[in-house]
């Protein structure tokens, strides 16, 4: 609403910035949201949640049904081994790549590894091209009623809010060389982090059990956590919300 507001009302475009700025934080929240909704639909409905899905992209740039090509197809099927992972951390000598080069690599490939991924599961990707076009035609749609307003309260949040969430997925797997759904994933317990971000803390715990809902994740840690080894961080954000 304050999006849609900043872009409706508003003709000065630093006012129209400040809203953007304000509203960076909240997009983020709703990015580590998606993640979740992709997992587990927030209604029963096609329609509804195809409706909810526009909106998540003007505010995330994510498409929900090629974020779950990408990332459950994907990711969930080939993380135990990081050089197949489509979200990989490893360099081909083993080694583990910085943050930057991370968040670099994923942004650029992608949109051509979750192509690729679709290819053994068309008729997802025909529903990612679905919502692509609609996706392509409501920011045009924005894009020719307010140029400016658009470039500044949607594109470019799209961008950041994009990396910055490409950024946070970088410590949850960084460094784990594992063989099991119990030492490859990292697990960050901090109340105000799972609050802020939908529990997405309790990665070890969600990739277990796919299914769990973000709400629930918690008490499932609590239930599996004396089978989880102690693991080394690796990265400061693991080592201060651990």
């Amino acid at each position: 609403m304050v999006q849609f507001f900043g872009f409706f009302i508003l003709k000065d475009p630093i006012q129209a910035a400040i809203v953007a700025a304000f509203l960076l934080l909240p997009q983020t929240i709703v990015a580590t949201f998606i993640h979740n909704h992709a997992h587990v639909p927030i209604f029963r409905g096609d329609i509804a949640n195809r409706i909810l899905n526009l909106f998540l992209f003007l505010e995330t740039g994510m498409l929900v049904s090629g974020y779950a090509l990408y990332h459950i197809w994907g990711h969930h099927k080939l993380y135990l081994d990081p050089h197949k992972d489509p979200s990989r951390w490893v360099r081909a000598d083993g080694s583990s790549m910085s943050h930057l080069e991370f968040v670099i690599r994923y942004f650029f490939s992608y949109p051509f590894k979750t192509i690729r991924i679709g290819k053994s599961y068309p008729k997802l990707r025909s529903r990612v091209d679905q919502d692509l076009v609609i996706a392509a035609i409501a920011l045009t749609a924005l894009l020719v009623w307010n140029p400016i307003n658009a470039l500044i309260l949607f594109v470019t949040p799209i961008i950041l809010v994009w990396i910055t969430f490409i950024g946070i997925s970088y410590d949850d797997h960084v460094g784990l060389h594992g063989t099991n759904h119990y030492d490859a994933s990292h697990t960050k317990t901090n109340p105000v982090i799972n609050f802020l971000f939908f529990n997405n803390g309790y990665h070890l715990a969600h990739h277990v059990n796919p299914s769990v809902h973000w709400s629930e994740l918690p008490e499932f840690h609590e239930s599996i956590k004396h089978k989880i080894p102690e693991l080394e961080p690796h990265t400061l954000v693991n080592r201060i919300f651990k």
